[in-house]
């Protein structure tokens, strides 16, 4: 007989697993890749967050969020990271986006 933890547990491996199908909806397409390099550059997974002032408890915030959607990333696909990069950099250069002198940020 099934309990109802039985039940909320098997909701939330169904949830998991719509989830982590919408990910992967999103590295299917040029659009969702170029969108998820986007979100985790603003996140700044791979900047440091430090700032020596209060700051760097609003950049770690943005930054654990944007972790768990890497996790996420790596869950569904291992080799998502260049793909992302790839279409990204394409985008940029396609759409005369880079500014002379080669900084992105500008």
């Amino acid at each position: 007989m099934k309990t109802p933890q039985d039940a909320d547990r098997a909701r939330a491996e169904r949830r998991r697993e719509l989830e982590l199908t919408d990910v992967k909806k999103l590295l299917d397409t040029p659009e969702g890749l170029r969108f998820l390099w986007r979100v985790l550059d603003l996140a700044g997974i791979y900047r440091t967050t430090f700032t020596g002032n209060s700051h760097t408890f609003f950049n770690e915030g943005r930054r654990a969020l944007g972790l768990e959607i890497k996790a996420d990333l790596l869950e569904v696909d291992p080799e998502h990271e260049g793909r992302m990069a790839k279409e990204y950099t394409d985008w940029l250069y396609k759409n005369d986006l880079v500014p002379r002198g080669g900084r992105r940020n500008e």
